[in-house]
């Protein structure tokens, strides 16, 4: 990182600690710093999930337990959420193991697939999804094309 945007991004953290910059256009500099804009859906802003409190008639902003704990990831947020996505990582892995006879989900999608994580993004799935669609599409023009020259 150069030194001029490491000099912009300082200035804008502490605009922002004093309340000069809302936190909406503090995270809106910083999407667009790492290449994210609405015009864009597979690199759509990215806004972290900061409330907690969904079922109270009125939420009180003050009250710390409407917020949820950030030094955690979604998953960890409480037992159930956690044990949750103990399974899922560990049955993603479990369909990794080589030496099985099962079609492994590398082998059915035949593109790259990362590596169990705890923490899945919808954003990511998002991409993967668009990502399939585009090169369905591919194909399917490329069939087409072919149907017409025969």
């Amino acid at each position: 990182m150069g030194s001029g945007l490491k000099q912009y991004l300082l200035d804008l953290q502490v605009r922002w600690q004093r309340g000069e910059v809302s936190n909406l256009a503090y995270l809106m500099r910083l999407n667009t710093l790492e290449g994210r804009t609405t015009n864009d859906l597979t690199q759509y802003p990215v806004f972290p999930w900061v409330l907690k409190d969904y079922v109270s008639d009125e939420l009180d902003l003050n009250n710390e337990a409407s917020y949820r704990d950030l030094s955690k990831p979604m998953g960890a947020q409480n037992e159930e959420r956690l044990k949750q996505f103990q399974a899922r990582y560990e049955a993603f892995d479990d369909v990794e193991d080589e030496g099985t006879d099962e079609v492994t989900l590398k082998e059915l999608y035949q593109y790259p697939i990362p590596d169990p994580n705890h923490n899945w993004k919808a954003s990511s799935i998002t991409g993967v999804i668009i990502a399939a669609l585009v090169l369905f599409f591919f194909t399917w023009c490329d069939r087409s094309l072919l149907l017409l020259i025969s």
